[in-house]
This record gives structure tokens, C-alpha cells and sequence, in this order.
């Protein structure tokens, strides 16, 4: 499956189905990482049923503390 992650066109195969598998493939640590989806805000609660197809738009971002 390709999608484009940060900008960038990734093929991940067919296993990642979903937001949460593909957070996973990525290896990004779940706490303070959120994600877009085509322009929407998706909840961590709903990664796990927030299916994914070719073509999506994601965007990931993880928050870093620090002062």
C-alpha cells in the first residue's frame, strides 16, 4: 500500500490496514504522537479502526518536551 507520510510517498505492503499498525511499522512511540488523516485529526482511541487505502495523506507528529 502506498501512502504519503510527511510528505514523502512510502510503500508499507499490504499488513498495515490501519492507523495504529501502521504508528507500529513506523516504530513512533504511541504517547504524544498524534496523526492526520486526509486532513483530520484522528483520536488515538480510533487508530486501531481507522482503516487506511492507497493514496492517503498522513501526517505524524510527536511532541518532545524540554525547556
Amino acid at each position: 500500500m502506498e501512502l504519503i507520510i510527511n510528505g514523502e510517498k512510502q510503500d508499507l505492503g499490504s499488513g498495515v490496514t490501519n492507523v495504529d499498525l501502521l504508528i507500529g511499522a513506523l516504530s513512533v512511540k504511541k504517547e504524544r504522537t498524534a496523526v492526520e488523516l486526509n486532513g483530520m485529526i484522528i483520536d488515538q482511541n480510533n487508530w486501531a479502526s481507522t482503516a487506511l487505502k492507497s493514496g492517503d495523506k498522513i501526517e505524524i507528529v510527536s511532541f518532545v518536551g524540554g525547556g
